[in-house]
């Protein structure tokens, strides 16, 4: 372990796939990576106090990853409906008003968030208005050091132009793949990359483009590595073990390049699984 201190903030909840449910939510898959590369990480959502809930938890209690802000409450336990196509591209139904929909700033996630070296969110825990106020307020409460990490996540209609722009305006770093990044340019009549970064301050910009490359833009560095060709079983948690990855990379201050390929090689494995933790 290197000792340093990630936190995830967002979604935990059952993955039900064609072969049954699986754990999953990528703030969880991002801790669990981030955690195999050598970090501590810590998660913060929140379950309901049903048998998904317990049962969830209960999968959950050998991972090696810090649950103490894991929240319990009235509303169901998160799951998603997950259609697989034949080359292993996930396609999602997110069940609406489940338990983490209502994250709220405890006094635990707050004390998690002000040791972090490291946070990572994305938009869908803040389709809620609770849930963004909440989570901003905890990545507001992150040392100035902290690196503040977000993955977008565009998922169906669950995020807001001004969800989008209130996360980017507090992030280091973006994390967005080939189909959110033309969204993005348009949500914001953003033009190229440099525009992109320079608006909001970002140090790096991590763009996936699935099967063909992965790129990673820098203020002063550029890395882009071709996707290894791999025999895909499932692509679910691959976008969030390369992130964990990397950042992993960059805490450790590996240079950029070695960074990127280690996240690289880690989220090609991921492929090879049916699910994005084992």
């Amino acid at each position: 372990m290197n000792g340093k201190r990630i936190v995830a903030i967002g979604e935990l909840l059952w993955d039900m796939l064609p072969d049954g449910k699986c754990v999953g939510g990528a703030p969880l898959n991002f801790a669990y990576w981030a955690n195999k590369a050598g970090c501590r990480s810590a998660l913060i959502s929140a379950l309901g106090k049903d048998d998904l809930g317990k049962e969830l938890y209960q999968a959950v209690s050998s991972f090696d990853v810090d649950f103490s802000a894991l929240q319990f409450n009235a509303w169901p336990t998160g799951t998603v409906q997950v259609k697989l196509s034949p080359e292993g591209e996930p396609k999602y139904e997110i069940c609406e008003n489940v338990a983490w929909d209502h994250i709220l700033d405890t006094d635990e996630a707050l004390r998690l968030a002000a040791g972090a070296d490291a946070v990572c969110w994305g938009s869908l825990a803040q389709r809620t208005e609770e849930g963004r106020k909440a989570i901003l307020k905890i990545i507001g409460a992150c040392p100035d050091a902290c690196i503040r990490v977000f993955d977008i996540n565009l998922r169906q209609n669950f995020y807001t132009a001004q969800t989008i722009e209130a996360s980017l305006g507090m992030a280091d770093i973006l994390k967005l793949n080939e189909t959110e990044w033309p969204k993005v340019k348009e949500m914001f009549s953003i033009p190229d990359m440099e525009t992109l970064m320079q608006r909001y301050s970002l140090q790096y910009v991590i763009l996936t483009s699935g099967a063909v490359k992965s790129e990673v833009f820098g203020t002063s560095e550029y890395s882009s590595i071709p996707t290894p060709h791999v025999d895909v079983v499932s692509t679910v948690g691959a976008g969030d073990s390369f992130t964990a990855t990397f950042i992993a990379g960059l805490l450790e201050n590996r240079p950029l390049s070695e960074a990127h390929g280690r996240a690289v090689e880690v989220s090609a494995d991921v492929c090879r699984h049916a699910g994005a933790m084992y």
